[in-house]
């Protein structure tokens, strides 16, 4: 059984979105409790959020032509993926890299193209002109998936920006993963067909306003990082806010549109683009003496950390509730801890011992190894710097023996200091190390380090 809550907040109003899946049904009834009348209700701790906000996608096509990641919480803080080559049925993306576009239409010939401010699927015989700026029936499909710095997001809703042509009817899937999650058809039955028309482009007459999740299933949110349309009549075109398209915020009373209220709030902010909001999907919950581990030592640093009694807590049970994000990259080498508590009544700050092997790096006189800190992680500000040393720490046990750094005495301004770092010979960490048969061990070095720190979001690595 999994239930799931999303937890949405905008101007004037918070909203819920459930979801429960599996043999959930019944359980839930037998949890009930027996002396529990029809009708009645009993405060319930809420469950975890299922991901944590990680910003917007952005497609704009027009004058200018990009994605672009705007991070949640700082709307000046963005990651831009330009678009060239548009109008001559090709295109280039540019870097960073945020999303692929591709195309799919047996036999394997299909491309995406891109003419006249929309995606489509350009198939031989086609031409450049605006057969492939659609996707036409009955199999053309055009492909969006996140990629690059958006890898390891997921899209939980959208509002996007469709011109539809010749009586188009289009099913919409929603993978992650390369697993189907879900899929359903356009247009909806209260939107009026007749617009999809046969006729040129005729501005925002032919183009429409698509939201994700549907308006009658909006309690059932979907995690995806992958969206593909397939018209089964007719045809159509991913576009960007060109045609002038309404944003479901400034659709007030919308008779044929599909967005009876913003899901993306305040998505007038971003014009008529078409628009994905980002999540990371939260790996579970951590309590409190327990630890996460993540990373092999071997391709990506070998991190765990512990979740300590919080402050002013003296057993598990005045422990708060805690979901978080562990990650140990490869990439780039980096740690990162997010910690996101479920009741943001709480005020107490959750504490963290943590112990972290990097890769090896070659032996030097004097030894240059340094831990390096984001204070707030992902998406802040604060950017690397050198983790100061604790001005005091004391070691000790859990109750299962495991030792860890119990306090310390955090320098000012800082949420996260070194307690302890041991440098060792890399054949240390080399199974059955024989000089002879992995002489690159005895010329490198692997450093450790034990960290204490509270409550933040940050991010660790080798400087």
């Amino acid at each position: 059984m999994s239930i799931t809550k999303r937890w949405f907040s905008g101007a004037g109003r918070k909203r819920f979105r459930w979801t429960v899946t599996g043999a959930s049904l019944a359980l839930l009834a037998a949890l009930v409790p027996a002396g529990l009348a029809s009708g009645e209700t009993t405060p319930l701790p809420p469950p975890p959020p299922p991901g944590f906000p990680a910003g917007v996608l952005r497609l704009h096509l027009g004058a200018d032509d990009y994605f672009q990641w705007v991070k949640s919480g700082l709307p000046t803080q963005t990651h831009t993926q330009a678009i060239s080559g548009k109008n001559n049925c090709s295109f280039t993306l540019g870097n960073p890299t945020l999303v692929d576009v591709t195309a799919l239409q047996p036999p394997s010939s299909a491309v995406p193209g891109l003419v006249a401010d929309g995606f489509g699927v350009k198939v031989q015989g086609e031409g450049n002109g605006q057969p492939c700026g659609r996707f036409d029936a009955p199999d053309q499909t055009l492909v969006l998936r996140l990629a690059g710095l958006l890898a390891d997001k997921d899209m939980v809703s959208a509002e996007i920006d469709l011109e539809a042509k010749f009586g188009a009817t289009i099913d919409i899937a929603l993978w992650r993963d390369g697993v189907l999650k879900a899929s359903f058809v356009w247009p909806r039955d209260f939107i009026d067909p007749g617009r999809a028309d046969d006729g040129p482009d005729s501005g925002d007459l032919d183009n429409f306003r698509l939201q994700i999740p549907p308006t009658d299933d909006a309690s059932n949110p979907i995690y995806f990082d992958e969206i593909r349309f397939t018209p089964s009549a007719g045809a159509g075109s991913l576009e960007g806010g060109a045609d002038g398209t309404k944003a479901c915020a400034d659709l007030l009373d919308p008779p044929d549109e599909d967005c009876s209220e913003p899901i993306i709030d305040p998505s007038s902010l971003y014009g008529s683009d078409t628009l994905f909001e980002l999540v990371d999907v939260y790996d579970g919950e951590i309590e409190c003496l327990k630890s996460v581990t993540e990373g092999d030592g071997i391709d990506s640093p070998l991190a765990t950390f512990w979740r300590l009694l919080d402050e002013g807590a003296t057993s598990v049970g005045e422990c708060k509730d805690l979901a978080y994000i562990f990650r140990s990259n490869s990439g780039d080498q980096t740690v990162v801890l997010i910690p996101r508590e479920i009741d943001p009544t709480s005020t107490n700050k959750a504490r963290f011992s943590g112990q972290m092997t990097f890769l090896p790096y070659l032996a030097s006189n004097p030894t240059e190894a340094r831990l390096e800190y984001d204070k707030d992680g992902p998406g802040g500000t604060a950017g690397y710097t050198a983790m100061k040393w604790c001005l005091a720490s004391s070691f000790g046990e859990l109750p299962d023996g495991q030792p860890v750094v119990l306090n310390a005495n955090l320098p000012s301004g800082e949420t996260y200091c070194i307690a302890s770092e041991e440098t060792v010979n890399a054949a240390a960490f080399a199974a059955d190390a024989d000089p002879d048969e992995l002489p690159e061990y005895w010329r490198e070095l692997r450093t450790t380090w034990w960290v204490y720190g509270i409550e933040e979001d940050p991010g660790f690595r080798f400087g």
